[in-house]
């Protein structure tokens, strides 16, 4: 493989297998998967990389060879880390880590230090990925170790960068080239020329940056480096623009974008494609920001649907089926049980008063609590297939053919966050409208965050003063620009922070002193324009209404509000209340009722996703926690679901590890999957005294014949009821209910 020639080192590698395996020669097996892995890496082909990795890594355990079972644990966590998946990346590692202390490895000790290192400066914690890769600096000096001494010299530069040390950055850089063309290791030597080219770069030297770039990608074919080429066009793109060769700068960004999607589209398991992506979306805001620029509406408007469509289709795309052979349903049940008790184990300690209280039980319950929680969505994420929606191509749809499913009043605004500027395409029945301006990510966060915390003070108005900021940044130039005139109804298509952007409490500026978004339109959220293809509801049903509030959310007002709902639809309605609330209840009858209201409690698990769920109360065929992965299950017929409960509408990002955006599967996005038309969530936890109100104001409107097919009206008139009342006109009572729809 070092020479380039994969195809051929594939066939020696099948060969190889094919002897040992005649031998039964089981360790040498291993060797030949791991060997054979690594070369599907180099060609791209990372889903059978991982499928031969994860083969070598049981033949290892099986003939327990410790010293091929941590290099094959590296590999691993090197593939897992370059896929979006930090979590099990780092548990390779350290598994590789305490293996190669346990016998005594000194290079597998300083590789896996450097890949420690890593993790840390991906979590921008660069103090202590500094400190990690000094220890594995001074191992491979006292130890000889060139390879390693040459990569740990490149993560060495970047924190050089970071902190503007680029003198430092370039002797570092310039050592680990001389050591790489020395010992022949092209991959390394590919990502010290492209290193280079990032530093005369930030230095301003832009025509310097595309010499070294095109070294770099000679380098990198030869060495088959995908997840490094899409990075050298990205840097080639930003060079170009330097020197105004901005038509150039496009084609070498949607050159990175085909790259990116090529590998991704290789990848089966779901989990890898989402997380593929995630440290990608500056490639496609930047190619928005520049169509716009060379005034390319419509491919720029194309360029967003690109990555929300992919984003949407993996999140969504579950072909519904799940089929377990007998070990693997017996293997579920265990991986189940296993979070369950360790659960048990972890709120037990919990609960004990302080002093009882043993923190070592619980930071090892938490541990192993995350690794089995992990182990159990890897084993959901391999039962399912990726089905993409035929509504929700990569390539997305033309305007104009979406442009004629709205309305005279209708207008539909999707986002762009870059790292420094916000695009904004605002789309009627006659034109695409498109416009960016200068919008720093972080800033934009900031704000948002301030606003979120203050709305927590119900007691005051210090809200405004950040909402006012964003409105200013987010809605005031489309207004500006008379775009919205005559529209009373928006569709939001948020992106990024966004997603977490309270829209209908944002003040319209220039307007009555009072006046926010709520009084001026309603409000519908949708995952992509192309949803606004898709039908909006699924028919009658015998039933209208199914209203649950299980005992175990302990929310004092969740009886009454499902009850009041229930006796506005009697008698087209059905209520379960309490002890009778069950998962199994759920399951059994929600595809029988147009509309589902859950009035309990949600949760969001930052770092398994599809473990996220509901609480309802348990039988003895389901333990109560209606998670993602069995929402996803359903087949529903339903208009709506009303998740009338705790940060439901939260997905990642936001406030959490994961990073920010609309990338990862969602309680919202899985009923819609489950086939529900619409959801109606919520962005922070709610008072349930006040969502009584809001409800039963929902409801009511929602029966009516000018409202019944049109959600966002009826909680805007909601909405503005208790804006308009004594005691729940503060947003926070209001704002956080955020319907999402197909349309």
């Amino acid at each position: 493989t070092g020479s380039g020639r994969i195809d051929l080192a594939l066939q020696h590698f099948d060969q190889a297998l094919k002897l040992a395996e005649e031998a039964g020669l089981r360790q040498e097996q291993g060797i030949w998967l791991q060997g054979k892995a690594n070369a599907e890496i180099k060609a791209g082909r990372y889903d059978l990389g991982l499928e031969y990795h994860r083969a070598a890594l049981d033949i290892f355990a099986e003939v327990e060879a410790p010293a091929l079972q941590l290099e094959a644990l590296h590999d691993m966590g090197q593939l897992l880390l370059s896929l979006g998946d930090p979590i099990s990346a780092e548990q390779h590692f350290e598994r590789a880590f305490k293996l190669a202390q346990s016998i005594g490895l000194a290079r597998a000790i300083t590789v896996n230090l450097i890949a420690l290192g890593d993790l840390q400066y991906r979590h921008e914690r660069d103090e202590a990925a500094a400190a990690l890769y000094a220890q594995a600096l001074e191992r491979s000096l006292e130890f000889g170790e060139e390879g390693s001494h040459a990569q740990v010299l490149l993560r060495m530069a970047m924190i050089h960068v970071d902190r503007g040390n680029f003198e430092s950055a370039q002797q570092a850089l310039n050592e680990a080239l001389a050591i790489t063309r020395q010992t022949g290791a092209v991959l390394v030597e590919a990502e010290a020329v492209y290193r280079q080219g990032e530093l005369a770069r930030i230095w301003g030297n832009s025509n310097s940056a595309l010499g070294l770039y095109q070294t770099a990608v000679s380098l990198s074919a030869e060495a088959g480096a995908p997840n490094l080429q899409w990075q050298i066009e990205y840097g080639r793109a930003l060079a170009l623009i330097g020197i105004g060769e901005k038509d150039a700068a496009a084609k070498a960004l949607l050159a990175a974008v085909e790259q990116i999607e090529s590998v991704r589209n290789r990848l089966q398991e779901k989990r890898f494609r989402v997380g593929y992506i995630q440290d990608k979306h500056q490639v496609y805001s930047e190619l928005v920001r520049l169509q716009l620029e060379l005034g390319r509406t419509t491919d720029a408007f194309s360029t967003a649907e690109r990555l929300r469509a992919w984003s949407f289709s993996e999140q969504s795309g579950f072909d519904g089926t799940y089929k377990l052979s007998v070990s693997q349903h017996y293997a579920e049940i265990e991986l189940r049980e296993r979070i369950r008790q360790l659960q048990k184990n972890l709120e037990a300690e919990q609960v004990l008063p302080a002093p009882e209280r043993r923190q070592l039980a619980i930071a090892t319950f938490s541990r192993e609590l995350l690794f089995a929680e992990q182990q159990y969505q890897a084993f959901l994420d391999d039962r399912r297939a990726p089905v993409l929606s035929g509504a929700l191509t990569a390539n997305g749809q033309q305007d104009v053919g979406l442009r004629q499913n709205l309305h005279a009043n209708e207008a539909l605004i999707e986002y762009v966050v870059g790292a420094n500027d916000l695009m904004i395409f605002v789309m009627t029945p006659d034109k695409l409208h498109a416009l960016s301006q200068p919008a720093q990510q972080t800033d934009l966060r900031s704000r948002l965050e301030l606003l979120r915390d203050l709305l927590e003070q119900r007691g005051n108005h210090l809200w405004k003063l950040p909402a006012a900021s964003l409105s200013e940044t987010v809605l005031a130039p489309v207004l500006e620009k008379g775009w919205l005139e005559g529209v009373d109804k928006l569709y939001l298509v948020p992106h990024g922070v966004l997603n977490y952007l309270p829209f209908a409490l944002l003040p319209v500026l220039s307007t009555a002193e009072n006046s926010l978004v709520v009084d001026r339109f309603s409000l519908a959220y949708l995952p992509s324009a192309a949803a606004l293809a898709n039908g909006s509801s699924n028919g009658d049903q015998p039933q209208f209404l199914l209203a649950m509030a299980p005992g175990r959310s302990r929310l004092q007002n969740a009886p009454e509000e499902a009850s009041s709902i229930a006796r506005l639809f009697r008698p087209r309605s059905e209520i379960l209340l309490g002890d009778d609330a069950t998962e199994s209840a759920f399951k059994k009858n929600a595809d029988q009722f147009r509309v589902l209201h859950l009035a309990t409690h949600g949760y969001f698990n930052r770092l398994n996703p599809l473990l996220s769920g509901l609480q309802l109360e348990p039988d003895d065929a389901n333990d109560g926690l209606l998670e993602v992965h069995e929402i996803l299950e359903l087949t529903l017929e339903s208009d709506l679901v009303t998740l009338s409960a705790c940060e439901t509408g939260l997905g990642s990002g936001f406030f959490t590890e994961i990073p920010a955006g609309d990338a990862f599967v969602g309680m919202t996005r899985a009923f819609l999957q489950a086939g529900s038309a619409a959801v109606l969530a919520t962005l922070w936890a709610v008072d349930d005294r006040s969502t009584v109100a809001l409800m039963q104001n929902f409801y009511r409107n929602l029966d009516t014949a000018a409202a019944n097919d049109n959600k966002a009206a009826a909680l805007a008139s909601a909405q503005r009821t208790l804006r308009a009342s004594n005691n729940y006109q503060h947003p926070y009572y209001w704002a956080p209910f955020v319907p999402v729809s197909y349309t």
